[in-house]
């Protein structure tokens, strides 16, 4: 599968993503006993910067890696968190965004249109209001992350 198209980062960004994440897990993605997982950690990993990327209802979602639609809100939702914890670092704060834009225009316009390809932070929001602040920010230092790419 295409996973940098789905989750909007590259096979190194995501490498890295999947490091940092599963740093921060309590316990293994992939016990080694009991039921096995139905997604591998990659393919969570994918589908919740997916999510934030594409903003593709989970039903789709499901269809594409053929699991029931309560799987993938189970994923995005123990996911979404520790990306956004993963990515912290690279979201400016307040002050820093300030910053960066004080007396410019063009450069400011490009930065919305380009935030604007996280289709999470302009589209109607489909998840439980109380996850919004935590998706926006996962979304933000997602964006940010890529960009340390650049």
């Amino acid at each position: 599968m295409l996973f940098d198209r789905m989750s909007g980062l590259d096979e190194k960004q995501l490498d890295e993503v999947e490091e940092r994440v599963a740093e921060l897990l309590e316990e293994p993605w992939d016990k080694g006993t009991g039921r096995p997982r139905e997604i591998t950690f990659r393919e969570a990993l994918v589908i919740t910067c997916g999510y934030m990327r594409q903003n593709i209802v989970e039903d789709v979602w499901a269809d594409i890696f053929d699991v029931d639609q309560s799987t993938i809100s189970r994923i995005i939702t123990f996911l979404t968190r520790l990306v956004e914890q993963a990515a912290a670092e690279f979201r400016p704060t307040p002050e820093e965004a300030a910053e960066a834009t004080r007396g410019a225009v063009a450069p400011v316009e490009r930065a919305v249109a380009s935030l604007k390809t996280w289709r999470i932070l302009f589209t109607d929001y489909r998840r439980p209001l109380k996850t919004f602040m935590s998706s926006f920010r996962a979304a933000i230092g997602l964006y940010f992350f890529k960009e340390s790419f650049a």
